[in-house]
């Protein structure tokens, strides 16, 4: 997970070296870099998929060192003084990953709101969905309004772009959402893949960030939805 998180960028490296050593020693550091350079060549889709297949042994980490690793994620990516998405959703599927881990439900817990309920926080997600897989206001805006038309059929709603700080409200919104009923939040989903599919290709970014709401929501995958034209395995 730490080599994943390393930037290509060479200005960047040393303190991102620095950071990992810090957290947990030379000889991981050493290790991290030396897997770093395998992890480079892996195809970007594949990124978020590993975290799934990596969980089962960082969950057996005492919660100590888990945290440490959290704190260490959070710096590798804001390095530079900014997270872009890929790096966002790494962080962030790790971390609910391993805090549903440490807390977890004794019986699956469903919502019973109903999805007007949590309209602003749907209008959010959507939109930021949409500008991750487009390049120009008005394609995203598209996007946005199909997936509007999707969830809120034969309402007008007025078009807000998201917030160039927007992590913090798209996780308030994912935990509003959360509180969704199951047919509610199976229809935030429908709205999502409606943005996705707006100009008929699904991009690393719009995959990763679906990946994320998913499990935000504890949702599943919908199956196909791991980006790059390829089938989700």
């Amino acid at each position: 997970m730490l080599a994943l998180a390393l930037s290509l960028k060479a200005e960047l490296q040393p303190a991102q070296r620095r950071i990992v050593a810090d957290a947990f020693g030379d000889d991981v550091q050493r290790a991290v870099q030396a897997q770093a350079s395998a992890l480079a060549a892996l195809a970007p889709i594949a990124r978020l998929p590993l975290v799934a297949l990596a969980f089962p042994a960082l969950k057996q980490l005492p919660d100590g060192r888990q945290q440490t690793l959290l704190r260490a994620l959070d710096e590798l990516v804001k390095v530079d003084g900014r997270v872009d998405i890929n790096e966002y959703c790494l962080a962030r599927l790790l971390r609910i990953h391993l805090s549903e881990a440490s807390s977890p439900r004794r019986a699956p817990v469903d919502g019973v709101k109903k999805l007007p309920a949590a309209r602003d926080s749907v209008i959010l997600v959507c939109a930021i969905v949409a500008a991750a897989g487009c390049s120009d206001e008005a394609s995203v805006r598209r996007a946005w309004l199909l997936a509007m038309q999707q969830a809120f059929p034969g309402e007008a709603i007025d078009w807000t772009p998201p917030p160039a700080a927007w992590q913090a409200p798209f996780e308030r919104a994912l935990d509003d959402l959360d509180g969704l009923s199951p047919m509610a939040k199976e229809l935030v989903i429908q709205a999502l893949l409606c943005a996705v599919h707006a100009d008929g290709q699904v991009s690393v970014e719009e995959a990763e960030l679906l990946r994320v709401i998913c499990a935000s929501l504890h949702c599943p995958l919908p199956l196909g939805e791991d980006g790059g034209g390829q089938v989700a395995t």
